[in-house]
């Protein structure tokens, strides 16, 4: 039996796999909000709603990239989707990575807040405690200062219906391709669909539009050293 390349299925694997990176972005995003909002007490008095949108901007930037680790696996293997139940496959093994990326997503951020509160610091010595103490007197020590019940409660009811809000989510891409064979010159729109891609990943992958990778020195956006944190 002769299989030929879908480009259609093809567009469609990879659209899916941008609407999940968009949405582990916007964690991201909103992981950044809620600590701005919880600890604003924390900015300098001149720092100013203008700074803040720096941060949550400059932010964006960086996790471009970590947002891309989640997606890599699928993004890579629609390549090899060139039959419906090879297709099928890809769409629930999207599924359950998108879902593991977005819980972990979730629970990091709570891990984060929750550091920040105790230590005023998103990363510190302090994280080494985690390696080097004893790990019972830290579970025991974090069960009675926290409402870890209620914490680890919402985190399964909220993984639960992270499954099905995120199943719907990635069922479709954002564009329906079936018809792109018919379309005259389609090699033209498939090549610029593919390189505007690529073009894409490659800016995920160094944080910005050009040639330049970003770095650490590059997080002192604002003037603020709490919102360079």
């Amino acid at each position: 039996m002769k299989v030929t390349f879908n480009w259609h299925r093809f567009f469609g694997h990879w659209q899916k796999d941008a609407k999940l990176w968009l949405l582990v972005m916007v964690l991201f995003a909103l992981v950044r909000i809620i600590l701005c909002t919880l600890f604003a007490s924390q900015m300098g008095e001149e720092a100013g709603v203008g700074e803040v949108i720096d941060c949550i901007l400059g932010g964006v930037r960086f996790d471009a990239r970590f947002a891309l680790i989640g997606v890599a696996p699928t993004f890579l293997l629609a390549l090899f989707a060139i039959t419906p139940r090879l297709s099928g496959y890809l769409d629930s093994l999207r599924l359950w990575v998108g879902w593991f990326v977005v819980n972990l997503t979730i629970v990091l951020g709570i891990i984060d807040i929750g550091f920040f509160y105790e230590y005023h610091d998103q990363f510190n010595q302090w994280i080494f405690g985690v390696i080097y103490d004893d790990w019972r007197s830290l579970l025991l020590t974090i069960w009675h200062d926290y409402p870890m019940g209620w914490i680890v409660a919402g985190i399964v009811v909220s993984a639960v219906l992270n499954f099905y809000l995120l199943r719907r989510y990635i069922s479709k891409p954002f564009f329906d391709t079936s018809k792109i064979d018919n379309v005259s010159c389609n090699w033209i729109i498939k090549l610029s669909c593919v390189l505007l891609t690529l073009f894409l990943v490659k800016s995920a992958v160094t944080c910005t539009f050009g040639w330049h990778s970003l770095s650490r020195k590059d997080t002192a956006v604002t003037n603020d050293v709490f919102l360079n944190g």
